[in-house]
């Protein structure tokens, strides 16, 4: 009876005692790749100021490769070879002697002195480098930036596969001056060298010949090795393209650098109108896309109207009647061209009233009664003015709104100059169709 006593009692006392604190759970952090978790104890650093990681650099930080064995048993750069004294006039010609010098063991200085001195080709603007590993391997390729004997530069990168060299990437500028180098580094903290090239990119004309050469852009691009596919890609998207290249900058600091893009052009006869601002890349876990865009105020009538198109198309109409009223009444903006003023301000009109029709709104009598009153002989009105009276007569007629565009189509297209005045803005600037100015259908 007195055992059974005591061991009621320590029952009791365990029944009492402070429950067992719960262990912390490895929580699992976000990951930007669909259909996938990854979970594991992130280090810790006193130089996060805010004491934690982005998803993205999470996943760059958990996902580091381990260097990979070099099998590949290339010659060493030493030895006695010969190089053709004269260059080719051609870049597919000088790339084949390079690699064929490099994989016959070449000796690098000889290499070095033959492409500046007996050449010519590096110049000013051109480079040798090899003391970059660009693929993760260990070994590092060879980075030559040239200006080919035709006038074009060139970038070319070698490397050591499978016991020879070989061609990885070879890029072609629009210019004389090759790729400039901007920066090479780990970026995204991915385990792997990262290369930013800006390489001049020229506008050309309807024959596609390179105009103005002398004052071309540059087209950024970021390359980085994927082993699977055995070849660079471009981690940045295809239009990255600015007066100068761009800068880099971990903004958010979450140890991964963004891409800062400043646009500081206004545009060219080229390339139309352009918008000056900031546009900022980060890194999402597979790519860098545009996350943040900073735009300064239009200085141009055209680019307040184009946004309104824009706002149109997207059926935001109340947004896109604010800016074509902004286009109509604002003062300040500027022209692109001497014979702007009528064609804008009538192309305002009509798509103000049919904005106005759409939405049910009150004011499209006014619009309209404006727009008569600003042009009452339809016959001599600007062409816009023409598909106004065209459209709204129809409404006013038979309220029909498909009927109203039909007629204005078939006007369009017998008077193509509704379409060829929009669509002289230059290259950056949108592309306008029939259906584009009246799109109810």
């Amino acid at each position: 009876m007195r055992i059974l006593t005591f061991m009621l009692l320590l029952l009791g006392i365990s029944a009492c005692a402070a429950p067992e604190a719960p262990r912390a759970l490895i929580t699992p952090f976000p990951t930007v790749t669909p259909g996938r978790i990854v979970t594991g104890l992130l280090p810790l650093s006193d130089d996060f100021s805010d004491g934690g990681l982005s998803p993205a650099t999470a996943v760059a930080l958990a996902r580091q490769p381990t260097a990979t064995p070099d099998f590949s048993n290339c010659l060493s750069l030493s030895s006695e070879q010969a190089i053709e004294s004269t260059p080719a006039v051609s870049s597919r010609i000088i790339n084949e002697e390079i690699v064929r010098y490099l994989s016959s063991g070449g000796d690098l200085a000889v290499f070095r002195e033959t492409l500046t001195e007996s050449w010519g080709i590096i110049g000013e603007t051109g480079y040798i480098r090899s003391d970059l590993d660009l693929t993760g391997e260990g070994v590092p390729e060879i980075l030559i930036g040239y200006t080919v004997p035709e006038g074009l530069g060139e970038l070319l990168i070698v490397g050591c596969a499978e016991g020879t060299y070989r061609s990885l990437f070879e890029l072609t500028s629009d210019t004389q001056n090759p790729p400039q180098l901007i920066t090479i580094g780990d970026l995204n903290r991915g385990g792997i060298n990262k290369l930013m090239i800006a390489t001049p990119y020229c506008e050309r004309d309807n024959t596609g010949q390179i105009v103005n050469r002398e004052e071309c852009p540059v087209k950024t691009e970021l390359l980085v090795w994927q082993q699977e596919r055995d070849r660079f890609d471009n981690l940045l998207p295809d239009d990255v393209i600015s007066t100068r290249p761009p800068e880099l900058n971990d903004i958010d600091q979450d140890q991964v650098s963004e891409v800062i893009v400043r646009l500081e052009s206004n545009g060219t006869e080229f390339t139309g109108p352009l918008r000056t601002g900031v546009e900022i890349y980060d890194w999402d876990g597979s790519s860098y896309v545009l996350s943040i865009i900073q735009l300064d105020p239009p200085r141009f009538m055209i680019q307040v109207i184009q946004q309104a198109d824009v706002e149109f198309a997207r059926r935001e109409y109340a947004t896109a009647i604010a800016l074509y009223q902004q286009a109509f009444t604002g003062t300040g903006l500027r022209y692109w061209f001497d014979d702007e003023v009528e064609i804008l301000r009538s192309y305002t009109l009509y798509r103000l009233i049919l904005a106005q029709v759409i939405t049910s709104s009150p004011d499209h009598p006014l619009t309209f009664q404006q727009l008569t009153t600003l042009y009452p002989d339809r016959a001599t009105a600007p062409i816009y003015a023409a598909l106004a009276y065209t459209f709204y007569t129809e409404f006013q007629t038979s309220g029909n709104l498909i009927q109203g565009c039909t007629l204005v189509q078939a006007e369009i297209t017998a008077r193509p100059q509704a379409l060829d005045l929009l669509n002289r803005y230059g290259s950056r600037s949108p592309r306008y169709n029939a259906i584009d100015l009246c799109p109810i259908r």
